[in-house]
């Protein structure tokens, strides 16, 4: 597996082009050599945030180089509310009900009962306001002109289930601008 963002935990299978070569590893990012590190003999289960380093010895020969990937698992959240007021972490996976309140372009704007925000991304399903994703969507948190959005999603399940419409809320310009973060990504009328 290619180091990177993985949404759902994965068995890792380690191979060696030289005949005969015993792998060891880590699972803790620290160096592996034949006398600290794991001898390697079925996949290994990645089901948190891991580097995993390798080498490879054979009889005869100098030791690989050491190989060396970082896999990022998400934190799981219920809530939008959770996502955006999470400092700590990069890469999320919601797991609550999303409703769909608009989709333009690359954009699907989500809420649920605590907060709003926005999916951004390209070969996206396609979606209408009340549309309810189930089954959670992964994906890197990303400031973007002052909101918070999830970028370089992947959806769980991307057939929605039908729900109700979200209606819009009526502002105006001078809630709007003293309450931004209330209305962020929300559909409202002025």
């Amino acid at each position: 597996q290619l180091a990177g963002n993985y949404c759902n935990p994965f068995s890792v299978e380690i191979t060696c082009a030289t005949e005969g070569a015993s792998i060891y590893y880590t699972l803790d990012g620290t160096t592996p050599d034949n006398l600290t590190g794991t001898l390697y003999t079925e996949p290994i289960l990645i089901d948190a945030t891991t580097t995993l380093s390798a080498i490879a010895y054979a009889d005869g020969l100098d030791a690989s180089s050491v190989y060396t990937a970082n896999y990022v698992l998400p934190t799981e959240v219920s809530t939008i509310s959770e996502f955006k007021n999470d400092t700590e972490h990069t890469y999320f996976k919601l797991t609550g009900d999303l409703t769909v309140s608009h989709q333009t372009g690359s954009y699907i704007f989500i809420t649920d009962a605590t907060a709003a925000t926005c999916i951004y991304g390209s070969g996206m399903p396609t979606f209408t306001n009340g549309n309810v994703i189930t089954g959670g969507v992964c994906g890197v948190k990303s400031p973007y002109y002052g909101i918070i959005e999830i970028a370089n999603a992947e959806f769980l399940n991307p057939t929605p289930t039908t729900g109700t419409a979200v209606e819009p809320v009526e502002v105006t310009i001078a809630e709007l601008n003293a309450n931004f973060a209330d209305y962020d990504c929300k559909l409202v009328t002025v």
